[in-house]
C-alpha cells in the first residue's frame, strides 16, 4: 500500500484560488456605445423606439441612435433584455456556466458600475437569478474599490488593485483570474495605465499578473465582450456584446487547464518533499541491518512511486543513498 498523501500536497491543492471579476453592462446585457461614450441598453423599450417610424426632426437629432439600434437588434435579437431587469436571461445563463466550471469556492467580484449603492436592488435581483440557475445560494463575494473610471485603463487598474491586495492579505501559491468585461464598449487599443500601455488582451493579462507579485503561479484570462462593425451607410457600431458561447467554452477550458496545472505543480512539490522526508528518516546505521534495509527499500519505493521522475531528487540526496538501497529502488 502507498503511504498517506503528504499534507503538503493537500495544502497546495487547496491554495489554488480563483477570482472572477464580473462587469454587468456589456457582459450580462448588450449595450451600444453612443457618441458621448455612454452605453445605450439593448432593451425592449429601446428597440421598440428604434423600430418606430419617426419624423425628420427626430431623425435629425437621434438618427445615429436609430440606425445603430436597428443594426444591433437585427444581429443580436436573442440578447434583447427586459427594461426593468436590465439583464439578458441567455447571458446570465452563460455566466452561470462559467461559475460552474470555476467551482463553488471561486470568489466572484463585482467590478461593474453596478457596485455602486444605487444599483443595490438590481444586484440583489441578479443574485437571485443566478442562485436559481446554480441551484445554490449565490452572492457576489466582494466588490472592487469605488473609484472614478473615465476610460478602460481605470477599470483595469481597479481590478489590479484588488488582485494586489488579495495576494498581500493571504498566502496564495496559485491563482486563476478571469475578467469578464466590455471595458465601456471599447476596443483594445492603447489603454493607458499610468506609464504602461495596453494594446492587446495579452498586455492586459500581463499587467494583472504583475500585480500579483506575492503569488507563485498566476494564470489570467481576459474575456473582452466587445464587437464592432459598420452599417451599410458607413456608421461605426461599437457594442458591449455580452458573453458569447465561444467565450464561455474558452473560459471553461482555461479554468480547467489552469486548475490542473496548479494542482500538478503542487503535487510534484509535495511528492518531492515526501521523498526527502522518507530518506532523511533512514539513517546510515539503520541501513546496515538487512531487515531495516528491506523496510527502507519499501518506503523509498513508495515515495518514488509518488514522484513523476526520480530525477526530481537533488543530486546530493541521491549520492548519499546506500548503493544497495539505491539500486533496488531503481
Amino acid at each position: 500500500h502507498l503511504p498517506a498523501p503528504d499534507p503538503g500536497v493537500a495544502s497546495c491543492v487547496q491554495m489554488v484560488e480563483t477570482l472572477i471579476f464580473v462587469d454587468i453592462d456589456g457582459v450580462l446585457n448588450a449595450g451600444v456605445r453612443d457618441a458621448d461614450g455612454s452605453s445605450v441598453l439593448l432593451s425592449d423599450g429601446n428597440v421598440r423606439l428604434a423600430m418606430m417610424e419617426h419624423d425628420a426632426k427626430f431623425l435629425k437629432a437621434h438618427g445615429d441612435f436609430v440606425a445603430k439600434m436597428r443594426s444591433v437588434a437585427d444581429r443580436c435579437d436573442d440578447l434583447v433584455c427586459d427594461d426593468k431587469a436590465q439583464t439578458s436571461a441567455l447571458l446570465v445563463q452563460r455566466l452561470v456556466n462559467i461559475l460552474q466550471a470555476a467551482g463553488e469556492h471561486a470568489l466572484v467580484v463585482l467590478s461593474s458600475s453596478w457596485r455602486k449603492q444605487r444599483h443595490q436592488a438590481q444586484v440583489e435581483a441578479l443574485e437571485g437569478q443566478i442562485s436559481s440557475r446554480l441551484g445554490r445560494r449565490f452572492q457576489f463575494g466582494a466588490r472592487t474599490e469605488q473609484a472614478v473610471e473615465r476610460q478602460p485603463g481605470d477599470r483595469l487598474i481597479c481590478i489590479g488593485n484588488f488582485v494586489s491586495r488579495h495576494c498581500a492579505s493571504r498566502r496564495v501559491r496559485a491563482l486563476r483570474v478571469v475578467i469578464l468585461d466590455d471595458f465601456f464598449a471599447s476596443p483594445l487599443d492603447t489603454w493607458t495605465l499610468g506609464r504602461q500601455r495596453v494594446r492587446s488582451a495579452r498586455d492586459a493579462e500581463a499587467y494583472i499578473q504583475g500585480r500579483a507579485r506575492r503569488c507563485q503561479r498566476v494564470s489570467v484570462k481576459l474575456v473582452h465582450c466587445y464587437e464592432e462593425w459598420k452599417t451599410p451607410e458607413g456608421l461605426r457600431v461599437q457594442l458591449g456584446a455580452g458573453i458569447s458561447q465561444t467565450q464561455v467554452d474558452a473560459t471553461s477550458s482555461f479554468l480547467d487547464r489552469a486548475g490542473t496545472a496548479s494542482k500538478e505543480a503542487g503535487q510534484v512539490g509535495g511528492r518531492r518533499r515526501a521523498v526527502l522526508s522518507l530518506w532523511s528518516s533512514v539513517s546510515q546505521e539503520a541501513c546496515e541491518a538487512k531487515g531495516t534495509v528491506e523496510k527502507a527499500v519499501i518506503r523509498l519505493k513508495q515515495a518514488i512511486a509518488l514522484t513523476p521522475r526520480y530525477l526530481l531528487l537533488p543530486e546530493g540526496h541521491r549520492s548519499r543513498m546506500a548503493p544497495d538501497v539505491l539500486s533496488l529502488c531503481l
